[in-house]
């Protein structure tokens, strides 16, 4: 288990060589660095309203069939229909796998489980677990209710498909908030670079290709894509270094390692060197 733990922190420290590690302190060891408090850009309340505010105005139209907003759905249906006729299908069908949550929520439980093992602390567990549950939760039940058929797969009106349920995007969804808390997870150790190159081409990436490949309606990534900022945002506000569980994070602290000292003849004489000096008379 020492020698496991001595190569993840040498491959940690290769991946980022000039980021800078904390001192020692009783949260950690001394070489692992505490993740900084995550920013929110607009930190104000007021953009998760307004974000919420956009989402009635797409999905109430849905919901009522409005033709102008269902004929831009169809617009740019058939506007990438005529693009997919001469463009390659099997890159963004990989693309799109960006999206999948399985995978990526997996990725993110091992990382959070890292922290926890360096930390000592089941908070950033349990900040992967409450976005689970509200993604889940929430994309779940309005794909339930609203039964949206997926494109060429039938009407572009809401309660038409019950087993395609489209409404909204759940690869987009995903492509936001995993990838949100990947950068969470991994920015003690990964260069700004490859965060904002994480932060910003899977989602582009994903909500493109879901329509280019005629499996979502464009607000339905609308959708996907506005849910998935609000259940961040909630995650990094509330679930993220900042809502503390004492109770149970001392039943599931994990125990500190006490050195191991090898009794060398070399540490022995020393030993007997401070004995003979501290008491000013060879010890029997």
């Amino acid at each position: 288990m020492c020698r496991l733990r001595d190569v993840t922190r040498q491959i940690m420290r290769a991946i980022s060589p000039n980021r800078p590690l904390v001192p020692p302190s009783s949260e950690g060891p001394a070489d692992y660095e505490m993740p900084p408090k995550p920013r929110l850009n607009p930190g104000g309340w007021w953009f998760d309203g307004l974000l919420a505010v956009v989402l009635v105005v797409v999905t109430a139209p849905l919901l009522i069939d409005w033709q102008p907003i269902l004929s831009i759905d169809i617009g740019v249906r058939d506007f990438l229909a005529v693009i997919r006729e001469s463009g390659p299908s099997t890159i963004a069908v990989w693309l799109e796998r960006l999206g999948q949550g399985g995978p990526l929520l997996g990725l993110c439980l091992v990382i959070a489980l890292v922290h926890w093992r360096l930390r000592r602390s089941v908070e950033p567990v349990l900040a992967i677990v409450g976005a689970f549950l509200l993604s889940y939760g929430s994309i779940g039940t309005i794909k339930v209710l609203t039964d949206r058929p997926m494109p060429y797969k039938g009407s572009v009106q809401m309660f038409t498909a019950p087993e395609q349920m489209a409404y909204p995007s759940g690869h987009a969804s995903n492509s936001i908030l995993w990838y949100g808390m990947l950068v969470m997870l991994l920015t003690p150790w990964v260069w700004p670079w490859a965060l904002k190159l994480l932060r910003w081409f899977p989602p582009i990436a994903v909500g493109f290709t879901t329509m280019y490949l005629g499996h979502h309606w464009i607000t339905d990534v609308v959708g996907g894509v506005i849910i998935g900022v609000l259940i961040e945002r909630v995650i990094r506000r509330r679930l993220w270094r900042q809502y503390r569980v004492p109770w149970l994070s001392d039943k599931l602290k994990l125990p500190v390692e006490e050195p191991v000292v090898m009794l060398t003849p070399e540490l022995l004489k020393g030993l007997r060197g401070r004995a003979v000096g501290s008491s000013g008379r060879p010890a029997r």
